[in-house]
């Protein structure tokens, strides 16, 4: 950690305090969530529970208590592995345990805890195992894996590339996750967009974007001029071109008037549009 950190180079005591400041993640974000925009520090005790159980697919979680009681079953003789799934059950459960009893801010989704899933998947992978010596022969096996993996592959189908915006059945797909909870909170869709718009503008025209044209601008053609949208009301005319996402709804009230000539999306989904100034 500390070859790979030039931050702790001068002294390594700063780790306290990135830990300090990590823990409280002091920021005022506008998150999406079940309809309501809050900031990132008003978020209900659900969210990171909401998000474990709508965005993996909707067979880990029996198996995962499956899991679970395979390896109570399986282990409780033996002192040193029972530990050890305990040890790995809590390296889920308390993470999530301090979030819903601290609320500290919050926002898109649960990149942050992605740390937290290896042990969900140990302990499917248990529950694999228990069924497979259960089920000798080795067609069912195969189907079970089959049934296993089939919703994440029709979700990695429908969204490519955006695949880290999955939702399961639970809430409808993606397409039902629209509008009441983030999708593309990367604002991933800015490339596909920008580069079917460079498609479609011959002559030079400016293409102002409502958050980060920093991640656009590497897709534009030379005669698309991409300018922050962000200050710049006063200079925006007939003729221009909007980017905007739809994280936290920002689109509709963003030149609410304007006509939408392109639209970036997945599975019902919209990710990002672009809205010609009349």
């Amino acid at each position: 950690m500390l070859a790979s950190w030039p931050y702790l180079w001068e002294a390594p005591g700063r780790l306290l305090d990135v830990l300090h400041f990590m823990s409280a993640n002091p920021t005022v974000l506008p998150v999406l969530f079940a309809d309501h925009i809050y900031r990132a520090y008003e978020l209900p005790r659900r969210y990171l529970p909401f998000y474990l159980v709508s965005t993996l697919t909707e067979v880990v979680w029996p198996l995962f208590v499956l899991g679970c009681l395979a390896a109570f079953a399986k282990f409780r003789k033996d002192r040193r592995k029972l530990a050890a799934s305990g040890l790995t059950l809590a390296w889920l459960v308390l993470p999530v345990a301090y979030t819903v009893a601290v609320r500290p801010p919050l926002y898109d989704g649960m990149r942050h805890f992605l740390f937290i899933l290896p042990p969900i998947f140990v302990l499917t992978a248990i529950a694999f195992e228990f069924l497979f010596e259960r089920a000798k022969p080795v067609w069912i096996n195969i189907l079970l894996v089959v049934l296993a993996v089939t919703p994440g592959l029709v979700g990695i189908f429908q969204l490519h590339p955006y695949e880290y915006a999955y939702y399961n059945q639970f809430v409808s797909g993606t397409g039902g996750a629209f509008r009441h909870y983030e999708t593309d909170y990367w604002l991933t869709c800015y490339k596909e967009a920008v580069q079917r718009f460079n498609a479609e503008a011959t002559a030079p025209v400016r293409l102002l974007v409502h958050r980060e044209a920093t991640v656009a601008a590497p897709y534009a053609a030379p005669n698309v001029q991409v300018l922050e949208e962000r200050g710049a009301a006063r200079t925006i005319g007939s003729g221009d071109f909007i980017l905007v996402n739809t994280r936290a709804n920002e689109d509709r009230p963003t030149f609410h008037d304007a006509p939408v000539i392109l639209s970036v999306g997945r599975a019902g989904a919209t990710f990002c549009v672009i809205k010609g100034v009349p």
